[in-house]
């Protein structure tokens, strides 16, 4: 039933005004990521962030994940900003800036950086202009060039 409702959702994205997705994104947002929480986590990462990274997703986890791309794609950049204003979003990207590169000091929760990566990779592929908010507010940040854009 929630792989069907995903995909409702996902149907639905770009037909709904953008008054309407911005009104429930925190919401939609917020069962993305506990979609992807509860994802299995491939053990070889956990050990060795070195590794390819390989994960079994399962079909809630593709579907939430593919309604995260479509919503953002078809809407505006205000829905980036509730990303990135996201309580989970904000502790993560603060725990890679402070750790540069010690992976000592990475995050506690491996799945909770697992599932921050996976909804950053989803938004940069949704379009060019969501790409490069997340370069702007990531990758820019970590590399110490440039405070967070949003």
């Amino acid at each position: 039933m929630q792989i069907d409702s995903l995909k409702y959702l996902c149907h639905c994205a770009d037909k709904y005004e953008h008054q309407s997705i911005e009104k429930y994104f925190a919401g939609i947002l917020s069962s993305v990521k506990a979609a992807i929480y509860d994802s299995p986590l491939n053990n070889s990462l956990v050990s060795d962030y070195s590794h390819n990274m390989e994960f079994q997703e399962s079909e809630i986890t593709i579907q939430a994940l593919n309604l995260l791309q479509k919503v953002v794609s078809t809407q505006n950049s205000s829905l980036l900003k509730i990303i990135f204003q996201d309580e989970d979003m904000k502790s993560i990207i603060d725990s890679l800036v402070s750790a540069g590169s010690s992976y000592e000091s990475l995050p506690q929760s491996k799945q909770k950086l697992y599932s921050i990566a996976r909804i950053l990779s989803v938004v940069a592929k949704a379009s060019t202009a969501s790409c490069n908010v997340v370069f702007e507010s990531v990758f820019l940040r970590l590399l110490g060039t440039q405070n967070s854009v949003t």
